[in-house]
């Protein structure tokens, strides 16, 4: 069956504030692992990252077999409290087509940050949302602010990084879709009863200035990550690129029991401003950018009219471009994001079009 998403809701020692974590775990005979936080080990992330998702299979771990009856009982095997000393835990991890091996794990306290930014060259400012939590639209506005006073008039665009954001906090999501919308409804929910249904609207301001702006989006984009996609896509605001997102829609609801316990109830779906429902069929994006890896090819260099004797000169009196270096293709190259690429690529273009026109 496909994967079910969970949340675990646990209190740790360095922080006395209660922590909601999402996780995606497949719903078969092991743990399988689907999305490795950045902000976890080094030596995990590389583990996880350099193998697709239905072969992270996690089969033991801490010496017992890691097949309990239900997810939340394997989530609770596979981790634990973190220490002042140094525990390691050992994960049995199965691959498909290869041979299984062990990956030994430091519990640590995992503090996530929900938005990391940077400048991509001189014009394109990078935002990535890793979860919404309480000071995430807070995160995106210093950004954007800081955009703005590195690249002052250069900026040409903003890439907003959603892909493997599981979501969180619903204010949150609405709060970062108003800051790059000026008016109109955000998201609403609906219910059995239409009186019980909710809206929420932008506010006048743009933090962005009318800037353009890529979505990256992937089938781990869910929740409240949808939210913001759906709403930049509906008003035109933004274009939406990657693949088509998780499909989690449904609003729930905590209801109180007597005693020590309480139910989560469906009560509602998000639909975007176009009435579209989110459930179950998530959003599509505007242009579809599979994940991949570009190779160079090295041509033998070609003869150009500058290198024939008796050639004429150009009457503009420019020098032909110096031929680049030749770079050693035994040397390891840094592991480019091709969907970021793509996105940067697109908004260049946007910006190039842009200024010719106005000329």
């Amino acid at each position: 069956m496909g994967p079910v998403r969970v949340r675990v809701r646990a209190a740790l020692r360095a922080n006395s504030q209660p922590r909601e974590d999402s996780a995606q775990i497949a719903r078969d005979t092991f743990s399988t692992a689907v999305t490795p936080l950045h902000t976890r080990p080094q030596g995990l992330v590389f583990v996880l990252s350099q193998h697709p998702p239905s072969s992270r299979r996690v089969a033991r771990t801490r010496g017992a077999a890691a097949d309990a009856p239900s997810v939340a009982a394997r989530k609770r095997k596979v981790e634990a409290r973190p220490s002042r000393s140094v525990r390691r835990a050992r994960r049995h991890v199965r691959r498909e087509g290869r041979d299984a091996f062990d990956v030994s794990v430091t519990r640590a306290v995992i503090k996530i940050r929900s938005v990391r930014s940077r400048m991509e060259g001189e014009d394109i400012g990078y935002i990535r949302i890793t979860s919404f939590s309480e000071q995430t639209a807070t995160g995106v506005e210093r950004a954007i602010k800081r955009f703005r006073d590195t690249a002052k008039d250069k900026l040409k665009g903003l890439v907003l990084d959603l892909r493997n954001n599981p979501g969180g906090l619903l204010d949150q999501s609405v709060k970062v879709s108003d800051a790059f919308l000026n008016q109109g409804e955000i998201v609403s929910t609906r219910s059995r009863r239409a009186d019980d249904g909710q809206r929420f609207n932008a506010k006048p301001g743009d933090a962005a200035e009318g800037l353009p702006i890529v979505v990256l989006m992937n089938g781990g984009s869910a929740s409240a990550s949808e939210i913001v996609a759906g709403a930049l896509q509906d008003h035109r605001r933004g274009i939406v690129m990657g693949t088509r997102s998780f499909g989690k829609g449904s609003v729930q609801t905590i209801v109180p029991l007597s005693g020590h316990g309480a139910i989560r109830l469906t009560t509602a779906r998000y639909y975007t401003p176009s009435g579209r429902s989110i459930q179950a069929k998530g959003i599509d994006p505007d242009i579809i950018v599979e994940q991949a890896t570009v190779q160079k090819v090295t041509q033998p260099r070609r003869t150009r009219e500058d290198d024939l004797r008796g050639r004429l000169d150009n009457p503009n009196g420019d020098a032909a471009p110096a031929e680049p270096k030749e770079t050693d293709a035994t040397a390891p190259e840094t592991p480019q994001d091709y969907q970021l690429s793509r996105a940067m690529d697109l908004l260049r273009g946007i910006a190039l079009y842009g200024t010719r026109a106005a000329n």
